[in-house]
């Protein structure tokens, strides 16, 4: 049986608050030596951390950014402090940290488009109109 703490404290879940009886285990595991790739990776998921290495190793491990990788958006997320830091290849990684990279604004060509067409029609319209007057 799992039992979610975070449910249980942070949200008063009493489904998560189990009564022991004797005889009953509570094990709970050891630090996870990870570091979190997520977002827009070719191969987001958990990388074993080692000790020393920088942010570069790391999104190299996860495959280097994926397609659609907003680079320029890209953070490290310090696990004891959640501080978000912008990303670059040199800054140190320690376990626990998170390197986030979101995804790439959607921009619809054809719309931005339209709408420059639209725009020129209606200030040439106002042209012609007050040339008429």
């Amino acid at each position: 049986m799992t039992i979610d703490f975070e449910r249980l404290f942070d949200e008063g879940d009493l489904t998560q608050d189990v009564l022991l009886e004797g005889g009953d285990v509570v094990h709970v595991p050891g630090r996870r030596l990870t570091v979190s790739m997520s977002g827009q990776l070719q191969n987001p998921g958990l990388v074993n951390f080692e000790e020393g290495r920088r942010a570069g190793f790391y999104l190299e491990q996860a495959g280097g950014y994926g397609f659609n990788a907003d680079k320029s958006g890209a953070r490290l997320i310090r696990s004891r402090t959640s501080q978000r830091e912008k990303f670059n290849r040199n800054l140190i990684v320690y376990a626990g940290d998170e390197i986030w990279v979101p995804e790439k604004e959607y921009r619809d060509w054809w719309v931005f488009v339209q709408e420059t067409i639209r725009s020129t029609a209606e200030a040439l319209t106002l042209i012609l109109l007050v040339r008429a007057i």
